[in-house]
């Protein structure tokens, strides 16, 4: 099409003026071809440019959402392994709280073996989730992971699920440690301090006492509950996260191999 269009402009510039005179209105009616022919290559040029621009921002838009699915999996696979060092700490401080309340229950008498287990029971998990790539995500639009399903998954396990951990759930531990567990300790036990290893103990001030404390039977039940109760919430949260884990692995591959 080119070509002919081509040939067509440089027959009109090489003809003679006897034969553009001979020819008359013929070199009218090629002007006129020659004319409309360039009007259809712009066109044709415009559209082909519009089409390789589209292209090149659909291209720029497929690597970005690669990419930041690739960056929410590792945000996502640090908040898998945050929480099952949270649910290792919640097993640590039940176990412990169950050994005091067995000691309760048998009347064992003190050891100062178990200062290393007053110093621990109460203990519980401050998470630390990573969630960096989802902040961008929500800064550069949601609307960049294309596929809706996935994109609404994503959100709930960062605004809901992780969110609840991290907030109304921490702040329920943090309350009745603040607020209970720690004045308590304060006021029962002393604590080594020439040692480092001394100081994850707490040394009753009176065992007897403490054993047959009713307000320290209480804390200790209500720790076991709070803890069998998070242990679940975090397993809950990592069994939801595997499974937005497993949907980015698929749609990865599916934009991938596109």
């Amino acid at each position: 099409m080119i070509k002919l269009f081509r040939n067509i402009r440089k027959n009109l510039i090489n003809d003679e003026p006897s034969e553009a005179l001979a020819k008359g209105g013929g070199k009218t009616s090629k002007y006129l071809k020659y004319a409309i022919g360039e009007i259809i290559l712009v066109v044709i040029g415009i559209l082909i440019a519009l089409q390789i621009n589209n292209w090149n921002e659909q291209r720029k838009q497929k690597l970005e959402e690669i990419q930041i699915l690739i960056d929410i999996k590792s945000n996502i696979n640090n908040c898998i392994m945050d929480m099952n060092k949270g649910i290792d700490v919640f097993e640590t401080s039940k176990s412990l709280s169950l050994k005091l309340l067995s000691f309760i229950d048998e009347n064992q008498a003190y050891n100062q073996s178990y200062d290393t287990i007053f110093g621990g029971f109460f203990d519980f998990w401050l998470p630390d989730f990573t969630d960096g790539a989802y902040i961008n995500l929500k800064t550069e639009g949601l609307s960049l992971i294309q596929n809706t399903s996935l994109r609404q998954n994503v959100v709930m396990l960062f605004e809901v699920e992780l969110a609840g951990l991290n907030g109304y759930f921490l702040e329920a531990d943090n309350n009745f440690y603040t607020n209970t567990t720690f004045p308590y300790c304060l006021q029962h036990f002393t604590r080594p301090w020439k040692t480092e290893e001394a100081k994850r103990s707490l040394i009753p001030k009176n065992y007897n006492a403490l054993m047959a404390d009713s307000e320290f039977y209480s804390i200790l039940t209500e720790i076991v509950y709070k803890r069998k109760l998070r242990i679940q919430n975090y397993q809950e949260t990592i069994a939801k996260a595997e499974k937005v884990k497993t949907e980015i692995d698929k749609e990865l591959k599916h934009l991938q191999n596109d």
